[in-house]
């Protein structure tokens, strides 16, 4: 699996977003040029089985980013990653014709309120509204794309899970995948909540409920054996390409003096 940062660009402050944590500056911003990049796409092994489009910043911000897509797409399994906010009426066709088999909406809260306090720059109705016609798109048309979720956990929005679950349920969502969210080096396991399995084990048996999938991902979840301070598997799995085209062994790689891979 590869992962395509094709902009370090976003129109959103999400707080638990490394650009926020990390000291984001504007001059960092970049887009990987469409010919550069199919370049890279066509050098790619054939044991890569899936690209996925996400990173720093918004995918679909990227001027032409369905071309990026289909690119990808002519070569292996293709999946986006968003936050839903780009996704217009002719955006919403043009990514679901550009040939990818899943798409992931990043959604952190079920109603208004805590949304946008996850989510600033985001407006929530109009974030539900383009979650509930790709929705509609794909069952009607596209029945061979799968459609997730992916909510971000945190300290100010944990207790919102289950009506999350209810959310997706609602929309004809299915898979949701809640990743938790704790500062690097935080001591393990996640330390806002008082009994974390029997968290884990409400949202299953809701989920069980509604014949949904949820699973449960992202840092110091608890259930790894490695060290405190050790996040994330993904630096041995798989290779993170960046918007200037430099490979990374690390999605968290946006600082002025980041060393690159090749």
């Amino acid at each position: 699996m590869v992962q395509f940062e094709i902009t370090n660009r976003c129109n959103l402050k999400c707080p638990m977003c490394p650009r926020e944590t990390l000291g984001w500056k504007d001059s960092m911003n970049h887009d990987i040029d469409l010919e550069q990049f199919e370049q890279i796409v066509a050098g790619l092994p054939d044991s890569v089985d899936r690209v996925i489009f996400a990173g720093m910043g918004e995918t679909l911000l990227t001027r032409g980013a369905p071309d990026y897509i289909a690119a990808a797409a002519r070569k292996t399994k293709c999946t986006l990653i968003t936050n839903v906010t780009p996704l217009g009426d002719n955006m919403i066709r043009d990514v679901l014709d550009a040939g990818l088999d899943q798409i992931i909406f990043s959604v952190d809260a079920p109603t208004k309120a805590e949304f946008e306090i996850q989510r600033p720059g985001a407006n929530f109705e109009s974030v539900q509204t383009k979650v509930e016609k790709t929705v509609a798109l794909v069952r009607d048309e596209y029945p061979d794309i799968n459609l997730r979720v992916n909510m971000v956990v945190t300290d100010m929005n944990y207790h919102l899970a289950s009506d999350m679950v209810d959310w997706c349920a609602e929309r004809g969502l299915y898979v949701l995948e809640f990743l938790y969210n704790s500062e690097p080096g935080a001591p393990l396991p996640v330390n806002y909540m008082d009994d974390l399995q029997a968290w884990r084990n409400g949202l299953n048996a809701k989920g069980q409920s509604l014949d949904m999938h949820i699973s449960f991902g992202g840092g110091n979840t608890g259930e790894s054996q490695v060290e405190p301070g050790i996040l994330c598997n993904r630096p041995w799995t798989d290779m993170f390409i960046c918007h200037e085209g430099q490979v990374s062994p690390c999605c968290i790689h946006e600082t002025e003096d980041k060393d690159g891979v090749g």
